[in-house]
């Protein structure tokens, strides 16, 4: 692993994030987010900053979380920044999903041209 993340050495980011996330403006989603440690839908702005802070320190439940929401449905992932690390990981779970890795405006903006 190229970093400490996800382990108690990211303290330093959860203390700076613990005082900047009070003051954002967090609107409830849209859609069913699933958290990181849990692997479960969460449905609060409150669930999704505390679950912003937790992911943090805390192991991530990567595969269950991709595990479940194929299970609910989901075909398709997008991967948003550079490389493809997550996609190919998601295929590793899952062969029959398709994957996108967006880096750059050009890719979103292809977007809907992606089947």
């Amino acid at each position: 692993m190229s970093g400490a993340f996800h382990t108690p050495l990211m303290q330093p980011a959860v203390d700076g994030m613990s005082e900047l996330l009070p003051t954002i403006n967090f609107q409830e989603p849209l859609v069913q987010i699933i958290a990181n440690t849990t692997a479960q839908p969460i449905t609060t702005t409150e669930e999704i900053k505390a679950e912003l802070l937790k992911q943090l320190c805390n192991s991530v439940q990567w595969q269950r979380s991709i595990e479940y929401m194929i299970n609910e449905g989901v075909s398709t992932f997008i991967e948003v920044g550079p490389g493809k690390v997550l996609s190919n990981l998601i295929r590793r779970i899952n062969k029959n999903v398709n994957t996108m890795s967006i880096g750059d405006s050009q890719a979103v903006n292809n977007i809907g041209t992606f089947s």
